[in-house]
């Protein structure tokens, strides 16, 4: 292989190295913003206006407000129907989730699937009437609080995976860097040292019986 293959082959392994992970990176971003403009439009159907002021349609600890911890009434069968409906596009929502993770090779993280099932149980509980809207907006704040720990703890583990992740990078930059100077350093080999004599001009003359030939 010679010095400007060798030199194309390592721009490749560096480009590839280098620029996989961001493209990789934002097609991340704009799966992420894919399923916050879908669930933000499951969320908005004005079928749930009515229990806005109950529940916390996307159950965060943010979401969960002074008046919903204080109702003490149970759902009514109007309500209950909307009930129904919310459950319908938090699991659509969660299904687009887990879709978009898969493709991407990762699976949901156990904080999230725990939550999740939690939530469920949760929803079921108030739909048969077990809970009240009060009791449901303190479980549900518990369980939005625990899974803002648990996103937090998470996030920190990705940030240092990719601290760690650059480090790699930039010392395998700095070899490529030393390995380009001492290829450019290297000087190219030389053709055969042993050099074939010229081809000889060689004329002949005949005088008489004898041949002289003069070669030059």
């Amino acid at each position: 292989m010679n010095y400007s293959m060798r030199l194309g082959r390592l721009l490749c392994i560096v480009a590839v190295g280098m620029v996989l992970p961001s493209c990789a990176e934002m097609e991340m971003m704009q799966a992420k913003d894919e399923i916050k403009a879908y669930c933000s439009k499951l969320y908005s159907d004005p079928e749930l206006d009515s229990i806005r002021h109950k529940i916390p349609i996307a159950l965060k600890s943010t979401n969960v407000t002074a008046e919903m911890l204080s109702d003490t009434t149970r759902p009514s069968k109007e309500e209950l129907l909307k009930i129904r409906i919310w459950a319908r596009a938090r699991f659509n929502c969660h299904q687009l989730q887990i879709k978009k993770a898969l493709e991407f090779n990762q699976h949901p993280p156990v904080w999230f699937t725990e939550a999740r099932a939690k939530n469920t149980i949760l929803i079921a509980d108030l739909y048969t009437g077990k809970l009240t809207y009060g009791e449901f907006a303190r479980r549900a704040l518990d369980i939005a609080l625990d899974s803002d720990r648990a996103h937090a703890q998470y996030q920190r583990l990705v940030l240092e995976d990719r601290r760690v992740n650059l480090q790699e990078q930039e010392i395998a930059l700095r070899q490529y860097q030393n390995l380009l100077n001492n290829l450019n350093q290297m000087t190219p080999q030389s053709q055969h040292q042993g050099q074939f004599p010229q081809r000889m001009n060689c004329t002949s003359q005949r005088i008489g019986t004898f041949t002289y030939t003069n070669c030059n």
